[in-house]
């Protein structure tokens, strides 16, 4: 993992063959398992359309708190290999959170890498909960 104040880039390999990694990205049961940025947090997946100009939106937060809204807008999808989009987090209706992303799913065999990289906004803060989220994908693949 590498960091700037305004970039984060993972590569991450999991032992699933690149098309059920990407079809973890871009089903809405998949992403309700793993897409969670801690532990206790309740997640709702509202919307998954993926395509250019589709949008992923979540709302996830702990029991009590005023939930965070995840919105992404696809602006490249190349199935099986590539995914980008445009994220921001909001709380409230404010936004708080302007990220910009690239997923590559990189085929392995039985297995596959995947090499997020997120830039904007503190994007390297967004680390911790990657590498939970990425934790929570392991174990659904497995």
């Amino acid at each position: 993992m590498s960091t700037t104040p305004d970039s984060l880039r993972i590569a991450r390999t999991f032992d699933a063959p690149s098309e059920r990694l990407y079809r973890a990205w871009t089903d809405a049961a998949d992403l309700a398992r793993w897409n969670s940025p801690e532990d206790g947090m309740q997640l709702w997946i509202d919307a998954v359309d993926v395509r250019v100009g589709g949008r992923y939106r979540a709302t996830f937060g702990v029991p009590g708190e005023v939930p965070i809204v995840e919105t992404n807008e696809y602006r490249e999808v190349v199935p099986g290999r590539r995914l980008a989009f445009d994220a921001t987090l909001a709380r409230r209706g404010a936004v708080f959170s302007r990220t910009r992303c690239s997923v590559e799913f990189v085929d392995r065999g039985n297995r596959s890498q995947l090499v997020p990289l997120e830039e904007g906004d503190d994007a390297a803060a967004h680390a911790g909960g990657w590498g939970h989220a990425l934790d929570r994908l392991a174990a659904l693949l497995a």
